[in-house]
């Protein structure tokens, strides 16, 4: 009776082998780390949409204000910096910049745009991205200066 109990309690159990759990445990580590697979190249392309989204929203605060003050702000785009700069001739500590990340690059029409009184003349603003080939084509509306981007 004692060994029939003895038997009982040291029955074999199923359950995973050492090796079984190494496998297991490889195959959940590749793919939780699937995703930072592409990680930089989405960082990229998030930062160039997120400098774009900005740009816009400078560019409306910018025509806004020329347009409440009534008077002329300027938008030009330095090179050398890498950077766009938004322009108040009259009050210069109202100027301020937004610097693009290093990838994308900015083409004006002209060498600057100037809004008078919350007015401008139709211009082509492109964004062209050197990693993913993407341009962000955006649109100035005459007049009221409204920012019209052409999907791509």
């Amino acid at each position: 009776m004692m060994v029939m109990w003895w038997h009982q309690i040291n029955k074999p159990i199923a359950a995973f082998t050492l090796i079984e759990a190494v496998i297991t445990l490889g195959i959940v580590c590749a793919l939780l780390l699937l995703p930072t697979i592409n990680y930089h190249e989405q960082l990229e392309l998030q930062q160039e949409k997120i400098a774009v989204i900005a740009f816009q929203s400078n560019w409306h605060n910018l025509v806004n204000d020329s347009f409440l003050y009534n008077e002329v702000r300027d938008l030009s785009f330095n090179s050398q910096k890498h950077q766009l700069q938004f322009i108040d001739p009259v009050h210069p500590e109202r100027s301020y910049t937004q610097k693009l990340p290093a990838e994308l690059e900015c083409r004006l029409q002209k060498p600057f745009i100037r809004i008078t009184c919350g007015e401008v003349t139709p211009q082509k603003i492109i964004f062209t991205s050197r990693t993913t080939k993407q341009q962000f084509k955006l649109t100035v509306q005459m007049h009221w200066g409204e920012i019209v981007e052409d999907k791509t």
